[in-house]
């Protein structure tokens, strides 16, 4: 399914590994709205390389079992725009809609951490 959407060609996870579908210690915990959405689990700092191959919704997006740490929040980016900056468990960022194309996707902090971030993602539908 992730193949006929998108490819990841690298990435760089602050800790663990990139995830797809999963988190792999734990369940994704996500509100319903957004429960049918692919997943990309990594913690931050995160650098993904990746290839859309249809248009898509993207948005940031912390796990339920993320905690509360107003002093230490996640960035997200998608080639250098932001989509928001996130604290703590079923946040969200604004959602972005991408063509197909090469993105670079970056999860950062101000210092590595444990916060469970996630980037859904969802076909837009409509012409590209």
């Amino acid at each position: 399914m992730f193949s006929e959407v998108f490819t990841v060609h690298q990435s760089s996870v602050g800790f663990g590994e990139l995830r797809i579908g999963e988190m792999g210690y734990a369940e994704i915990n996500v509100e319903n709205d957004v429960a049918d959405w692919m997943v990309i689990s990594a913690h931050c700092p995160t650098e993904i390389e990746m290839t859309f191959h249809k248009k898509v919704r993207v948005m940031g997006y912390m796990n339920g079992t993320s905690p509360w740490t107003p002093s230490c929040g996640c960035g997200f980016l998608v080639s250098d725009e932001p989509l928001g900056y996130l604290f703590g468990a079923f946040e969200r960022t604004k959602e972005m809609v991408l063509e197909p194309g090469r993105y670079t996707v970056i999860i950062s902090s101000l210092e590595p951490n444990w916060k469970h971030s996630l980037l859904l993602i969802k076909e837009a539908g409509g012409k590209s």
